[in-house]
């Protein structure tokens, strides 16, 4: 064996033991998230627990104070909370004087009093009580915590802005957990036993979801692109002397096969060039689960995220544009709890909540109640104004998901408009006619599709379309990989009670 034969041969056995037992936990934890996730507070949770509004003697829009048909507003939305029907108004211009102290210029939660707006009720501790209590389905409190600072449930960077949170703990069987954002009675988080036991073996280790790492986004970043590129090493390192006694066996006429006698040896040799393409595989993908894709490998000039509010539009619309009375649609739809008046260029809709469902309704005709459907000219419009009117592009409607543009069966809407951009990023988009929302791509996160989703958690189209076959190949990938893991271990510990057992012989 050469000089370099050996020195990779030396790395490979320094890096493979100490991220050998890191790779084990990956794969094992990795196992448990197919099936168990970290909690979090979906729409559908946070949509069940909202009050229907009163539609009882509800205003006409501009018959609240500071509205016009002159006018424009960032956020116009209505809700029900704690008994009272609560309009958010914030970025008002060109508004007329108003009687009120605090303009909704300034922005703000009213509720409308004869023809003033006021501040809702301050939220006392009985009623925080009460909406910790309802998550918790009527349980007792056992203990009320008050966090100052992020924990373990909510660590993320978003949690900053409503500290102090409290923590309630509840006496039913699954011991369930609310945590209120004490300011505003926002519910942020819930857990129960079942799901913080099967996050602790899943995804808190699988992640390194641990709060002194993950409150620092970029150190956590960093560690898991160090942890990536030091399995990337060891399967790499792995692999090329997998193939090199590969060759050794085939020159000693040995066939071709492991040349090694010892069974451990031969399992992990045979194994690893087996399961040693997958190792590699998810190195690549660990380093860039929150990492973009190296300019020097795939370049982009313009943005890498193109969101729903950047293709749209900013700029609010003036009220005149909403032509639709709001108040029509508590004729067409059962439990309304929240109406937001929202914009997709230069038509109007409004976001409407009803029961645990988001529909978006075409706001800028008057007459009937209709779903919105975006369409080709409104897209158009929308992508030139972006892009720019001289930069050519081709437009067609997708009826089913393709490999961009890919969820299980009920994820991502469908029917969409599939926008490909003649630009020297690749461009493409996917707008939902429904409901507007935009997927962007270049080049540069098509190449992280193929590096990072399609290796990582099989994200390719024909396995996730059929989830059985999907967790059955990642079962048989991550035990086979387990299998090199543990092998190459057993080598390592055999090697310690050899050397164990020659310095007590002498």
């Amino acid at each position: 064996m050469n000089t370099a034969n050996r020195i990779i041969q030396r790395l490979h056995r320094f890096t493979g033991t100490v991220i050998a037992i890191f790779f084990i936990m990956w794969f094992v934890t990795g196992i448990v998230l197919l099936y168990h996730g970290y909690p979090r507070v979906t729409a559908t949770d946070r949509y069940s627990h909202m009050q229907s509004i009163d539609s009882i003697g509800l205003p006409y829009l501009y018959d609240i104070p500071g509205l016009s048909d002159t006018v424009a507003a960032a956020t116009v939305s209505l809700c029900r909370t704690s008994g009272e029907n609560v309009w958010t108004i914030s970025g008002i211009s060109r508004h007329v004087a108003t009687p009120m102290d605090a303009t909704p210029d300034t922005g703000g939660r009213y509720v409308l009093d004869g023809d003033s707006l006021i501040a809702p009720k301050a939220l006392a501790g009985t009623d925080i009580d009460s909406i910790a209590r309802v998550w918790a389905n009527g349980a007792g409190i056992v203990r009320i915590d008050t966090l100052r600072e992020r924990q373990q449930w909510v660590m993320y960077e978003r949690y900053e802005r409503s500290l102090p949170i409290l923590r309630y703990f509840f006496d039913d069987d699954e011991r369930s957990e609310v945590f209120v954002a004490q300011a505003t009675g926002e519910v942020l988080q819930t857990t129960t036993s079942s799901q913080r036991f099967w996050s602790w073996i899943g995804a808190i280790p699988h992640k390194l979801y641990i709060p002194a790492l993950r409150k620092d986004v970029k150190r956590w970043e960093g560690v898991l692109l160090a942890c990536g590129l030091f399995c990337l090493v060891a399967a790499l390192s792995g692999m090329y002397m997998g193939i090199y006694y590969l060759v050794v066996a085939v020159r000693r006429r040995q066939g071709f096969g492991s040349p090694f006698k010892s069974r451990i040896w031969k399992y992990h040799h045979i194994g690893g060039l087996i399961f040693g393409v997958f190792l590699i595989a998810w190195g690549i993908s660990g380093s860039l689960a929150m990492q973009r894709v190296p300019k020097w490998m795939v370049d982009y000039e313009g943005d890498y995220f193109v969101s729903s509010s950047k293709l749209w539009g900013r700029k609010p619309l003036p009220l005149s544009c909403y032509r639709l009375d709001y108040r029509q649609l508590f004729d067409r739809y059962e439990d309304v709890k929240s109406i937001s008046w929202e914009h997709f260029g230069d038509l109007p809709a409004y976001l409407v909540v009803t029961g645990t469902e988001e529909v978006y309704v075409d706001a800028s005709s008057e007459g009937s109640v209709t779903p919105l459907n975006l369409s080709r000219e409104v897209v158009e419009q929308a992508v030139e104004r972006y892009f720019g009117k001289d930069t050519p592009y081709s437009m067609s409607q997708m009826d089913d998901y393709d490999e961009y543009y890919l969820s299980r069966p009920g994820g991502y809407p469908l029917p969409v408009w599939k926008v490909d951009v003649d630009n020297n990023d690749g461009s493409r988009l996917y707008i939902s006619p429904s409901d507007g929302y935009v997927k962007y791509l270049n080049r540069n996160r098509m190449a992280k599709k193929w590096l990072f989703s399609a290796t990582h958690y099989l994200g390719i189209k024909y396995f996730v379309l059929h989830e059985t076959i999907r967790h059955l190949c990642l079962w048989i990938l991550s035990l086979g990989c387990v299998f090199v893991c543990a092998t190459g271990l057993g080598i390592y510990i055999s090697k310690i009670k050899v050397s164990q057992r020659h310095e007590s012989q002498s």
